[in-house]
């Protein structure tokens, strides 16, 4: 059988239906691979206990349960950006002002994937207040990229991207504003999508206000990711909202793309220089698109200052107010905090790589 850690989200799934293995003993691998040596700086804290009683937990289900009746992603192992609150579990917002918060609720977005029978192993680490490209907090050790240590795995959903990347998780959980979840994502060679407004669920307090930022999945796998926002979309969110597909993402994969209009933009709009490489990658996407019967054309991508100073204002005041790369601000922690508890005996800090 293929190493546990290699397995997508629904190939454990489908293990487990055939009897190929169990949640306790995916939880129990994938922990002893974080245990040896988080070398990516995915995880700000492992919540190891409460991983393996929730395994338990779901190993009894799976053994007495209709299967057919139970959510599709069903024990499968996951991660939480430590941007959103976690009761019982220390919650740092990337910042040194928070280093011991620990929540006494959970932001909704927690209880829809627990509801879903993911199993977290802990929270994944992001720059302060989730205001960065790149994510280097003072409270954990920088996020990398697996594919080389020296690179950053970008911001500000690193770690969750560099959990999946680095095979410690199959899919993880992150929230974009302006590439948040993207960028650490391609940073990572893993698929990161950012939904559409309204889609998944912001919290009883609605959205940021300005509809910048939604929370969104990361897998290894395209499948993987409609699989994942599928638990993701199961509540309907606030804001601007689209409602779900008639049918669901992961059985539209199979659905057939009809010709598509694509174009390339070359250049950048904040009038920046782009990469080579980068630039590379996009034209051999352009032609493998273009190979497989969709039109592409291409287009200059004219600087636009009015929209890049815009939006550094904007992205500012949001920042300001609690948001940054981590969506709604329903949940920001007391400021000042108060003497926050010790966290529980069975939260591990994230160690350096």
């Amino acid at each position: 059988m293929t190493e546990l850690h290699e397995l997508t989200a629904l190939e454990l799934a489908a293990a487990y239906a055939c009897g190929d293995t169990s949640p306790t003993e995916v939880v129990d691998h994938l922990l002893a691979r974080i245990g040896c040596g988080d070398r990516v700086g995915a995880f700000t804290t492992v919540s190891a206990d409460r991983a393996r009683a929730a395994a338990v937990g779901a190993e009894r289900v799976l053994r007495s349960a209709d299967r057919a009746g139970l959510p599709r992603l069903f024990g499968v192992p996951t991660a939480v950006k430590d941007l959103e609150a976690t009761a019982g579990v220390r919650t740092t917002l990337g910042s040194a002002l928070f280093r011991d918060w620990v929540p006494e609720h959970n932001d909704e977005i927690v209880d829809v994937m627990a509801d879903a029978g993911l199993i977290s192993l802990g929270k994944t680490t992001v720059p302060e207040f989730g205001a960065a490209c790149y994510t280097e907090p003072e409270v954990a050790a920088p996020a990398r990229s697996p594919f080389d240590l020296r690179r950053s795995a970008a911001g500000s959903s690193g770690g969750a991207a560099a959990a999946v990347g680095a095979r410690l998780v199959p899919i993880a959980q992150g929230s974009d504003t302006a590439g948040s979840v993207r960028s650490p994502a391609s940073a990572c060679g893993v698929v990161g999508l950012k939904p559409s407004r309204g889609l998944v669920t912001a919290g009883p307090a609605g959205n940021d206000g300005m509809g910048l930022s939604v929370r969104g999945p990361i897998a290894r796998t395209v499948r993987d990711t409609a699989a994942f926002l599928d638990v993701l979309a199961d509540r309907t969110g606030a804001g601007t909202v689209h409602p779900p597909r008639v049918d669901n993402y992961e059985r539209a994969c199979d659905a057939p793309v009809p010709r598509l209009r694509i174009a390339l933009a070359q250049g950048s709009v904040s009038g920046a220089p782009v990469d080579p490489e980068v630039a590379g990658a996009a034209e051999l996407t352009a032609r493998t698109l273009a190979g497989l019967g969709h039109e592409v054309f291409v287009r200059d991508q004219a600087p636009d200052p009015e929209l890049t100073e815009g939006f550094r204002a904007m992205f500012t005041a949001l920042v300001a107010g609690g948001g940054g790369g981590r969506g709604p601000a329903s949940t920001a922690p007391p400021r000042p905090p108060t003497p926050p508890p010790p966290p529980a005996e069975e939260e591990r800090r994230g160690g350096g790589p």
